[in-house]
């Protein structure tokens, strides 16, 4: 991002992305299953599995495709419960193909050193061959990959976050256990996102009413001329969240947005009649997660909303959390 009155708009991250946002996980036991479970454990036992199985993938134009024996069961699992790769649907000779896309594949192949890839006459291509390849295919392929590297490398699950306008999304587990948290853009010299102040308006807002946060990824790429596999390391990757999300969360943090309030008794919270007999207890209880994605989304642009407003919507959700733990 260049210097100037956008980088006022950010914040570099010192904190652990875990810490920026609550999860939202998906059911009551989720989270149960996930600490049971670490990601960082599956990958390993996947990493494992690949180098045993002397796991080989094969080039196909903008992809590559794993096949995987339909005996090896334990293969299969840890690739859907590690997401890496796409089960096509369409199966043969005893086998279940994976798609993965480059950055998954090169990850495999380069980071965890536990795939193979060959080519149409089913030679094997070593990682600079593999690399220049990949990146003849798509431009952005050497800021796409450092980019995934770094959030794979921090246990977190990434995809494709075109749906949501943005590079990746990350979840912090399985989706199936939990919703992403982050809608990831990368941001590098030859980059031109979000360098006009509407631009990162619109991706603020498309995130906050899909209940993530938007995390810039900024890529140094200035130290060295070209990027190849041996120079990765010397690509610095800089977390960069909204300075506003960052202001709500300590408020959050710090409970003067939700302070503690009774189970039962609502006579201490001041909200008209009228709006009571529009909010509909859930039977589900109501999480403290869920509050602070709701007043995040809401007060996402706290400027261009008036005090009065403000406070009548911070109302209304603590007499939601009350009725709701009823």
């Amino acid at each position: 991002m260049e210097e100037g009155p956008l980088c006022s708009l950010f914040s570099s991250l010192v904190l652990p992305l875990e810490a920026v946002m609550e999860p939202r996980w998906k059911g009551k036991n989720a989270e149960t299953k996930a600490l049971a479970d670490p990601k960082s454990k599956i990958v390993e036992r996947l990493q494992s599995s690949l180098c045993k199985s002397d796991a080989q993938g094969f080039l196909l134009d903008s992809v590559v495709l794993l096949p995987v024996g339909h005996e090896q069961i334990e293969v299969i699992e840890l690739l859907n419960r590690s997401f890496f790769g796409r089960p096509r649907p369409n199966s043969y000779e005893h086998k279940q193909w994976y798609e993965l896309d480059f950055e998954e594949a090169f990850y495999l192949c380069s980071s965890l050193e536990c795939l193979k890839i060959m080519d149409e006459n089913k030679c094997l291509v070593v990682n600079n061959d593999l690399w220049k390849y990949m990146k003849s295919k798509s431009k952005a392929f050497p800021e796409s990959y450092i980019a995934y590297s770094h959030l794979r490398n921090k246990d977190w699950v990434v995809k494709d976050g075109s749906k949501y306008g943005a590079d990746f999304v990350a979840y912090r587990h399985h989706p199936s256990l939990v919703h992403s948290e982050f809608a990831v853009i990368l941001e590098f010299d030859k980059s031109h996102r979000l360098r006009v102040l509407s631009d990162v308006k619109c991706a603020v807002r498309i995130c906050a009413s899909v209940a993530k946060t938007l995390l810039v990824l900024r890529i140094n790429t200035k130290d060295c001329d070209f990027v190849s596999p041996p120079e990765l390391d010397l690509y610095k990757v800089e977390e960069m969240i909204p300075e506003q999300h960052l202001h709500i969360r300590k408020r959050l943090i710090s409970t003067q947005e939700i302070p503690t309030l009774p189970t039962k008794d609502i006579s201490t919270v001041s909200v008209p009649a009228s709006s009571i007999s529009r909010i509909q207890p859930k039977k589900a209880p109501l999480s403290l997660s869920v509050a602070e994605s709701f007043i995040l989304s809401e007060v996402q642009f706290l400027g261009e909303r008036d005090q009065d407003g403000r406070e009548r919507r911070v109302q209304k959700l603590k007499l939601l959390l009350i009725l709701c733990q009823k």
